[in-house]
């Protein structure tokens, strides 16, 4: 039987009705999609501060970063960590040096934070004003993501920036 073209033709018509019977069993039915248990999408998100970095400041002016969303991996947890992006000045320092090497000063500004999650595929803008009594230098500026959901962890990254008057 199984030697002829109808046994063959029966083989593959069976394994395609059992592949169908399964793909049924593993797929959601209110999405149409297959069920995992990794299937939700989250994200990292990354500042562009090519424009901060390129030019001189002055008091008074406003620095916007935009934070950009890039997919990251597939998460069996349907409930998404929340974030909050924000970004700060420190400063004045001497040099671009010392700003890399002491930059745990007080905060001479601050964004307000952006709230968000790590499923949401957004992009989001952060406005920092510079207080028009800044003394000119070099400023360390800083963004970071706090990971509100995990114990209040964070990722931050800066670079150094330069206030004239």
């Amino acid at each position: 039987m199984f030697g002829s073209k109808k046994g063959v033709w029966l083989i593959c018509l069976l394994t395609t009705v059992i592949l169908l019977i399964l793909l049924t069993a593993c797929t959601d039915k209110a999405t149409n999609q297959p069920t995992n248990s990794a299937n939700h999408q989250n994200y990292t998100y990354y500042a562009d501060v090519s424009q901060a970095i390129s030019q001189n400041w002055h008091p008074g002016d406003i620095i916007q970063i935009k934070w950009n969303a890039k997919a990251y991996q597939l998460v069996s947890d349907p409930n998404p960590v929340q974030l909050k992006l924000s970004l700060q000045i420190t400063g004045p320092f001497v040099s671009k040096q010392d700003a890399v090497d002491q930059p745990n000063k007080v905060p001479s500004a601050s964004s307000s934070p952006i709230q968000t999650n790590d499923q949401a595929s957004q992009t989001f803008t952060s406005t920092l004003t510079l207080p028009t009594d800044l003394a000119p230098g070099d400023y360390q500026l800083t963004w970071q993501i706090n990971f509100v959901s995990n114990g209040d962890s964070k990722t931050t990254a800066g670079t150094t920036i330069h206030v004239i008057k």
